[in-house]
């Protein structure tokens, strides 16, 4: 993050192969290694940047609102398993 400009708070775009550009705050912590970014599976409400709540039914809207990392991820697979590959991908992030 220090060698990026990227400091604790800080918004910043991380950018994938598949042409994923996810707009989030960076949370800068030794509990990852340097050379890797962590991101949850799970949000939702955000879409490459862009504000989706007015595309949720009334009541509906998610309760934690970010980008999903599934957006970026790649469409791979394990060729030993044949399982895809949906946990992992290469990415670049610069500040917003």
């Amino acid at each position: 993050a220090a060698e990026r400009g990227i400091s604790d708070g800080d918004r910043v775009w991380v950018n994938t192969p598949t042409g994923g550009h996810l707009n989030v705050q960076a949370l800068v912590t030794e509990r990852v290694a340097p050379d890797t970014v962590f991101l949850p599976f799970h949000f939702s409400g955000r879409w490459q940047g862009a504000d989706m709540l007015a595309y949720y039914p009334a009541g509906a809207h998610p309760i934690v609102r970010g980008e999903a990392v599934n957006t970026g991820t790649t469409y791979g697979y394990d060729s030993v398993t044949m399982m895809q590959e949906t946990k992992t991908t290469v990415c670049q992030i610069e500040k917003a």
